[in-house]
């Protein structure tokens, strides 16, 4: 039985590191895999597909005539045919990885941006990833409390990458109530709002104004701001790891000290 949940790790791990591999080579955040439906968006983009082709992939019986579709599509945006489709449909823990690890480049049109710069430093990059691993292990054993955790690792991986777009050192999300700070640094408020933010009740209206200030702090509007007050594990992910929200304030923090 140990055997067989290693091997399911393992395989699972691999499938997740492939599609990352395949998202940051189709210029889009490996990260954004997380996100549930917001990942097959994502892939739309990859593929140059209308956005509501997103809805279609998730109709029952529809998605399997459009799936077949768009993975097509990705395999002639790597510059592959029919017979790369054809694994990916048929063996795709064999065919994702070998499409996302060898050297073809993707040849389609996405432009999400490309002069983002990478937010994440390479020790960022391998705490992410093992958090990731952590993922398949979890859900392994599923029960409340495991989503629960699942759902806590996703929330604190998004504030990390958060706090690197925003020239802070990611691993400070981690620290209680110095994190707070630095959101208002990366917010541009005054210091003393992390007190203001601790406080019962006051917290409430200083944090959705600093909520606010947040979105705009990646170019995004009181949707954002909506999103992440009413429904942060879903919103908090999308503005972490989509590639169109780039830091536009004036946080002049070097992160690199760290």
């Amino acid at each position: 039985m140990a055997l067989y949940i290693l091997v399911f790790i393992i395989i699972t791990i691999t499938f997740l590191l492939a599609i990352m591999m395949i998202f940051e080579k189709g210029r889009e955040s490996g990260f954004a895999i997380l996100i549930p439906v917001y990942n097959v968006y994502l892939l739309t983009r990859i593929t140059e597909k209308p956005w509501w082709w997103t809805i279609l992939l998730l109709i029952p019986i529809l998605n399997i005539y459009f799936g077949v579709l768009i993975t097509h599509s990705l395999s002639l945006s790597f510059g592959k045919g029919w017979g790369t489709t054809l694994g990916l449909v048929l063996l795709p823990i064999v065919f994702l990885p070998i499409l996302a690890f060898n050297n073809n480049d993707y040849i389609g049109k996405n432009k999400p941006d490309l002069n983002l710069k990478n937010y994440s430093t390479n020790k960022s990059k391998i705490i992410y990833l093992i958090l990731l691993s952590l993922i398949p292990l979890i859900f392994t054993y599923i029960s409340l409390a495991n989503i629960f955790i699942s759902f806590v690792i996703i929330y604190l991986c998004s504030l990390c990458v958060l706090m690197e777009k925003g020239r802070e050192n990611g691993f400070a999300a981690l620290i209680p109530i110095y994190n707070i700070y630095l959101f208002t640094r990366i917010t541009e408020k005054p210091w003393w709002w992390t007190i203001l933010l601790l406080i019962p009740i006051l917290n409430i209206y200083f944090g959705v104004l600093i909520t606010h200030s947040l979105s705009l702090s990646f170019g995004k509007g009181w949707g954002t701001t909506l999103g992440l007050v009413l429904l942060p594990i879903v919103f908090l992910p999308i503005l972490a790891f989509d590639s169109s929200a780039i830091y536009k304030g004036n946080n002049s923090h070097n992160h690199s000290r760290y």
